[in-house]
């Protein structure tokens, strides 16, 4: 297959004259002295789906699962990557780019395994453009434990003073036992913050907002009479929560600083 084009060039097209939504050009490969075309001959397939009622599609890479093609991959018309163990792909947050979904029991969700015993070895590298890191994962030095990193270099940061009042604002936090309503217990089981409650004292260890839920976003393939911004809703008609969440080691200068009051006036106490 040959062609000349100053631009993209059709070298090999498959067609699927349907063109309804959900339809697909298929590529098959078989290894099998069996009928072809058949799913128990069948060692995987790439499809080309037709998504939404206009020009949207998608690629996907299923391979064959006890004579049953499985979906393994998906790439969405928005340039969401999908992976799947079960051979379910739908989106489950549009918000991120990379989704991965495994069954769960015992097998693991990410692996990542360097082939050398080395020093301080990086693992992921979080940056927020293509030449400044903001966050990692690595190894501590030669023991085996991981740090997770947060940027804290100095030149990166500015308007630094030091902490005053830390013992007002700490009294003003709320510390809760409860259990999680996924548990189904009857007694508070663990230990910890309820999100909107230390919002107000310190703000950057919380993400998300007060009572938030899922809307519809540009970009996303949206149902029939729905507009971006509209509410989504699940199967039975509800909204769908969109729930905050803490970082807890943003509470760690709070609690240094505290310590730190605490000794002050410790030691005057008992220099008095």
């Amino acid at each position: 297959i040959s062609g000349s084009s100053s631009t993209d060039f059709d070298a090999l097209t498959l067609r699927n004259a349907d063109g309804t939504t959900n339809s697909a050009a298929v590529l098959g490969f078989e290894a099998s002295t069996g009928t072809i075309g058949d799913d128990a001959s069948l060692a995987a397939q790439i499809k080309g789906i037709r998504t939404g009622s206009g020009t949207s599609g998608a690629l996907a890479i299923l391979t064959n699962n006890s004579g049953t093609p499985t979906e393994r991959m998906r790439i969405t018309s928005n340039g969401s990557a999908l992976f799947s163990s079960s051979g379910t792909n739908t989106v489950l947050d549009s918000g991120y780019k990379f989704q991965m979904r495994f069954t769960g029991s015992s097998d693991a969700g990410l692996n990542i395994a360097a082939e050398a015993n080395a020093n301080g070895t990086g693992f992921v590298v979080f940056r927020r453009s293509s030449t400044t890191a903001i966050g990692s994962i690595s190894r501590n030095g030669t023991a085996d434990g991981v740090n997770y990193n947060t940027s804290s270099d100095y030149r990166l940061k500015e308007n630094v003073a030091d902490m005053t009042d830390a013992t007002t604002r700490l009294k003003q936090l709320q510390p809760k036992r409860f259990s999680w309503i996924s548990q189904n217990s009857d007694t508070a089981t663990q230990d910890g913050f309820i999100a909107h409650e230390v919002l107000s004292v310190v703000p950057e260890a919380i993400t998300g907002t007060h009572n938030e839920v899922e809307v519809w976003k540009d970009g996303e393939e949206l149902p029939d009479g729905v507009s971006v911004g509209d509410n989504k809703l699940d199967e039975n008609g509800n909204t769908i929560p969109k729930y905050q969440g803490i970082d807890q080691s943003k509470l760690v200068p709070l609690l240094v600083k505290t310590i730190q009051e605490l000794e002050a006036r410790i030691t005057a106490l008992e220099n008095a």
